[in-house]
């Protein structure tokens, strides 16, 4: 069974702005209507240019095409709405089956610069070990799965031509986390298993936001998930050979000797 607890907090005052998460912009036409863009500053030098006009395609992925996934981990939600990112399941790769290192067109998770509202973010203290899915061994990258779901606001997912604009580290591309800073309360909850009868999960999540003076806001996200393990693996001969032969059942003879999917601490 694999608990996890994650928890956010946002916060803003008058003395802190944060133009990279995004701002909107309202422009009066000529029928005296109001038209409001969002303004994406991932892949522009200068402020105040809209989805349309980035000299680079920018993929934008708001908080309700994420939630809406039913995946309680990132960088599974984002597997699953963003070309060309990919992350796998490792059961036998020691800190790896944890701490999983996804990959952005193909190339090592170090190569993929990670910001959380324009700053950047530092990276797991795990090293990678295996050569999976493109990762090089010794491949060094942000743990994803450390950001609620819920307190994400939208993502702006850079791949084309990010090294040029924030160096090596950013050769794969660029993913910007926003984080949620409207005021109000959500929640949700939600439950599930696969048909085979294992891998039952729970998760449940909390957003809260509060004003802080006239300007700034104060925003807590809250999330917890239980999930347990699975297995599509088939029984080691090695393994079923001792058993067979009498000996110890033990961790690694009982059951299924090589399990293969997600891993029960």
């Amino acid at each position: 069974m694999k608990n996890i607890l994650l928890m956010t907090v946002s916060l803003s005052s008058l003395m802190m702005t944060n133009a990279a998460s995004g701002a909107q912009v309202v422009d009066e036409t000529a029928s005296g209507t109001t038209e409001i863009e969002e303004v994406v500053t991932v892949g522009s030098r200068r402020k105040g240019r809209t989805i349309l006009e980035t000299p680079v395609p920018v993929d934008v992925l708001s908080g309700a095409e994420l939630s809406s996934t039913g995946s309680g981990d990132l960088q599974d939600v984002l597997q699953t709405v963003s070309p060309s990112f990919n992350v796998s399941r490792s059961p036998v790769d020691d800190g790896g089956t944890f701490v999983r290192t996804p990959t952005l067109r193909g190339l090592p998770g170090g190569k993929t610069l990670v910001l959380v509202n324009g700053k950047r973010v530092h990276r797991s203290a795990l090293i990678s070990l295996s050569g999976e899915q493109d990762n090089k061994v010794g491949s060094h990258a942000v743990d994803l799965s450390q950001f609620p779901v819920a307190a994400v606001k939208r993502i702006e997912v850079l791949r084309d031509g990010a090294s040029a604009q924030y160096g090596s580290d950013a050769v794969a591309g660029v993913i910007n986390i926003v984080l949620k800073d409207q005021t109000g309360a959500s929640a949700y909850a939600q439950y599930g298993q696969y048909y085979k009868g294992d891998g039952e999960d729970f998760q449940f999540g909390a957003n809260v936001g509060l004003p802080l003076t006239d300007k700034g806001y104060v925003n807590v996200t809250f999330e917890y998930l239980n999930s347990n393990a699975t297995s599509r693996g088939v029984q080691s001969p090695s393994a079923q050979a001792v058993i067979d032969a009498g000996g110890p059942g033990g961790i690694i003879c009982s059951g299924s000797g090589h399990r293969m999917g997600s891993a029960e601490p």
